[in-house]
C-alpha cells in the first residue's frame, strides 16, 4: 500500500512539474505577443495608419483606432460602425469605386486598393487610401471577413 501511495506522489509531483512549465511557457508566449501588438500599434501610429475589419454577416466594422474619425471632426460615438454608415459618409462620385472594390474582392481579387473622399465634418472632404482583402470565408465560399 505505502509503494502505491509513493506511486501515486511522483506521478502527481511529475504532472505538476509538467504543469508548471506549460504555465510559463504560456506567460512567455503572452508577453510576446503583447510586444508585438505593441509594436504593430507604434508602427500604425507612426505612419498615421489604422487596421479596421469588416464582418460581412453583420456588416459592422471594428478599428484599430478611431483617430481617423477624430481627425475628420467626429467624436468617437460618432464614428462609423457599419458599411451602410460609411458608405453614408463616403463622396457620392466615389460610392461606386467603392462598390467595385468591393465586386472585385468577392470575385478573388487578393487585395484591393482605392483612394476616395469621406466627408469631412465640420467642412468638405478628406482623401483617404484603402487597401483590403478577404481574410475569412464561409463554407461555401462567400467572405465573411475583410480586413484592410
Amino acid at each position: 500500500m505505502e509503494a502505491f501511495i509513493g506511486v501515486g506522489v511522483l506521478v502527481v509531483l511529475m504532472v505538476n512539474r509538467r504543469l508548471k512549465k506549460e504555465v510559463v511557457k504560456r506567460q512567455q508566449t503572452e508577453k510576446l505577443l503583447l510586444k508585438s501588438e505593441e509594436r504593430l500599434h507604434f508602427a500604425l501610429n507612426a505612419a498615421n495608419a489604422h487596421h479596421w475589419q469588416i464582418d460581412m454577416q453583420s456588416r459592422e466594422i471594428t478599428y484599430s483606432s478611431l483617430q481617423l474619425f477624430v481627425s475628420a471632426g467626429y467624436s468617437e460615438q460618432d464614428a462609423p460602425t457599419t458599411l451602410d454608415l460609411i458608405f453614408s459618409l463616403v463622396h457620392p462620385d466615389d460610392r461606386a469605386i467603392l462598390d467595385e472594390a468591393f465586386e472585385r474582392l468577392f470575385a478573388d481579387e487578393t487585395t484591393v486598393k482605392i483612394d476616395y473622399r469621406l466627408q469631412h465634418k465640420p467642412s468638405g472632404w478628406m482623401w483617404l487610401h484603402s487597401a483590403g482583402q478577404v481574410v475569412e470565408w464561409d463554407d461555401q465560399g462567400q467572405a465573411t471577413q475583410i480586413a484592410g
